[in-house]
């Protein structure tokens, strides 16, 4: 094959393209001037569900002070294997007057995103369902996108489409209860969620069904700025099949949030119901509850409502790598008048041959006030031995907005002593008192072991294997990685 004949399907949220080509053809593409690597088009599957048979608790119409919430105006996009709009629980029909309102189907390549697996009916019930489904936002529109065929399966490129005409048809929520087991952290897909939610979309993802180790999230719930969501069982305590954090290599904290995942009754294809188990059961109730969110403040960075969600959740006395920072919350009365994001920051200790080095981090934390007061606030840490951080020590939180906090964690790699524990991590966090709020910042140092490959040229491709059948892929990875 020549490279002229190689087909290309372009997407312009990730500046780059799908194709299909002998690999032969690799060394000639890599030398073009306009390609910066390349990647797999990885399998995306539906997360492994089990059916039960236990009632699970039902969710419905949210008060507040403002009035009922129900997330009313808010689209909700559900990327899955399609949607049975035809279901009472889901409006029945599939049009502009109708609750699901749109979609497309990016396998067939036409409009119509009906399902042939059940998953994405199922999905989204728990998100915005009525009737025995009884979901979270029972108000919300419903975009629906069948990314995945009737077995389950797609590509990045099925699933990065359906994001790029998500966001074009007015998506204000994605639900992607899916995942890559294998990909790594930057990846097509992840970078194709990292665009959506700069582009104002909040993406709410599966943590995955790989647990109970530590490091087996799943992709894209392994991207930082997706919404990662872990399974609950009915007394809060994590299902022994979430995938737990952090993120291997980033050491990323994550999930950021759990929420019922285990027994869930909704609806299925055909107009009935069934309970499964799963996170991609808890990932829309997550998504409903930002529905709710969304409808109460229209205006508010993503991030802020992404932010609050995960510092109204109620602790569990967990490791944060299992369940996050708790379980989301559905009382939208008891969430916290302020919020900071990033929610969580982590870093991974690089070596120097230098001793007096230091590892310099540079970094930027945003406070948010929903109330229309100004408050003063303290600015509290906690740190590792060998971790110091330069930041100021009050800050004033401007009514019904938000300011910008820099500051500069400084690591010395020698103070830091390997752990002896897994995951290789040590936590601090950094602290904003307002009032009689509390607000604690979870910080990660990881120092890991470290197996550093060296080229006398750059090679291709690196593909390193491990012991379990993972692996990590790098296109053009230099000399030295």
């Amino acid at each position: 094959m020549k490279l002229s004949e190689v087909q290309v399907k372009p997407f312009s949220i990730i500046n780059g393209a799908a194709f299909s080509a002998p690999s032969s053809v690799l060394p000639e593409l890599l030398k073009q001037t306009y390609i910066d690597y390349i990647d797999f088009n990885y399998e995306v599957t539906i997360l492994p569900v089990s059916i039960s048979g236990s009632q699970s608790d039902h969710h419905y119409l949210h008060q507040t002070p403002e009035g009922i919430l129900s997330g009313r105006g808010v689209n909700i996009a559900i990327i899955d294997t399609g949607v049975d709009y035809t279901h009472p629980d889901l409006g029945g029909c599939l049009g502009v007057n109708c609750r699901v309102i749109g979609g497309y189907d990016t396998v067939d390549d036409d409009s119509d995103p009906f399902d042939e697996n059940g998953h994405g009916t199922h999905v989204a019930g728990i998100a915005a369902g009525t009737g025995l489904s009884s979901g979270v936002a029972q108000g919300a529109n419903i975009l629906a996108y069948r990314a995945l065929n009737a077995a389950g399966s797609g590509t990045f490129a099925s699933t990065i489409e359906a994001i790029e005409r998500a966001i074009a048809d007015g998506a204000h929520i994605i639900n992607m209860s899916l995942g890559s087991s294998n990909a790594p952290v930057n990846n097509p897909l992840n970078l194709a969620v990292r665009e959506a939610v700069k582009k104002g979309v909040l993406v709410v993802t599966s943590a995955g069904n790989s647990g109970p180790q530590w490091g087996t999230i799943s992709s894209p719930g392994n991207e930082e700025l997706a919404l990662t969501v872990g399974a609950l069982r009915s007394d809060d305590t994590v299902a022994s099949f979430s995938s737990r954090g952090p993120v291997r290599i980033s050491f990323t904290l994550k999930p950021d949030v759990s929420a019922p995942g285990v027994d869930i009754l909704s609806a299925i294809p055909g107009g009935g119901h069934l309970r499964l188990s799963g996170t991609s059961m808890a990932a829309p109730y997550v998504a409903g509850i930002a529905a709710l969110y969304r409808e109460l403040m229209p205006h508010s960075d993503v991030l802020a409502i992404k932010a609050r969600i995960i510092q109204s959740a109620k602790s569990l006395n967990q490791p944060l790598w299992n369940a996050g920072l708790g379980k989301a919350g559905l009382n939208i009365n008891a969430s916290r008048p302020i919020a900071i994001y990033p929610t969580s920051v982590s870093f991974r200790v690089t070596q120097s041959e230098n001793s007096d080095d230091k590892q310099i981090n540079d970094g930027v934390l945003t406070a948010w006030n929903f109330d229309s007061i100004v408050k003063n606030a303290r600015i509290t840490w906690e740190l590792p031995a060998g971790v110091d951080i330069q930041i100021q020590e009050s800050v004033a939180l401007p009514s019904s907005g938000k300011v910008d906090i820099p500051y500069q964690i400084r690591i010395n790699q020698d103070a830091v002593p390997y752990p002896i524990f897994s995951p290789p991590i040590f936590l601090g966090n950094i602290g904003l008192i307002a009032n009689n709020d509390t607000l604690k910042i979870p910080v990660v140092i990881a120092k890991p072991s470290e197996l550093v490959f060296e080229f006398q040229s750059p090679p291709s491709i690196v593909v390193v294997h491990d012991r379990n059948g993972g692996y990590d892929f790098r296109g053009n990875p230099g000399r030295v990685f």
